[in-house]
């Protein structure tokens, strides 16, 4: 499933873009987008192809969600505060409900 999973961000990511896992079910995303509402755009569009999508398994079609904790990275502020803050909103995502998306500077 996090195959799948990594398959379905990757064809949507750009060239700029870097994809890696992070943890159990966690996958670290940077985009290469210059405001937040871009950001998030882009991220809700991801959230929505990861839910349309179907994988195979035994013979049952599996479905999946996908919470984001979305940050901005400013140059001066150190690369490990916003993972952190990141990781902030993606807590608060999942505490919503999951399959959203939160922006660390709303919260």
């Amino acid at each position: 499933m996090l195959g799948a999973l990594a398959d379905t961000l990757r064809a949507a990511m750009g060239v700029q873009d870097f994809l890696s896992r992070w943890g159990g079910e966690e996958f670290l995303l940077l985009i290469a987008r210059n405001d937040s509402a871009t950001a998030r755009g882009f991220c809700e569009r991801l959230r929505a192809s990861v839910e349309a999508l179907r994988i195979e398994h035994n013979g049952k079609h599996i479905g999946c969600t996908f919470s984001v904790g979305l940050a901005m990275h400013q140059s001066d502020v150190p690369f490990e505060n916003t993972i952190r803050d990141a990781d902030r909103a993606l807590y608060a995502a999942k505490s919503y409900g999951r399959n959203t998306v939160v922006f660390a500077g709303d919260l």
